[in-house]
């Protein structure tokens, strides 16, 4: 992994592993500040293409990580999704704010926009 950038909305954190030029969302923070109540039913529901540190690093064995010290024994089990996963998320969100966050991701979260 490249980097792991960190960012709040409304004191909520969202994380992205920066990896060979692609960002990767940790799933659980965006269906958190998109108001889901059950974020791992909603993963499951809404994300077509999400995938476990687990899966990426048995894709790419030559990536040196262990991110347990941060994320628990439980990390490889973290669930990463990429833009087109967000964008459903953000469509079945019912919360209010829905529209504010998708700004938000896109215009100041994602490190690729200007």
């Amino acid at each position: 992994m490249d980097n792991i950038i960190s960012k709040n909305f409304h004191n909520k954190p969202v994380r992205i592993i920066l990896t060979n030029g692609q960002e990767l969302f940790f799933a659980k923070d965006i269906a958190n500040i998109l108001g889901y109540s059950n974020s791992r039913k909603a993963i499951l529901d809404h994300c077509k293409n999400s995938s476990s540190f687990q899966e990426i690093l048995e894709s790419n064995d030559s990536l040196p990580l262990d991110l347990q010290p941060i994320l628990g024994n439980s990390w490889k089990q973290t669930k990463l999704i990429q833009e087109p996963d967000i964008w459903r998320l953000i469509i079945k969100s019912k919360l209010p704010e829905a529209e504010k966050i998708e700004k938000w991701i896109f215009e100041e979260v994602s490190p690729t926009n200007p």
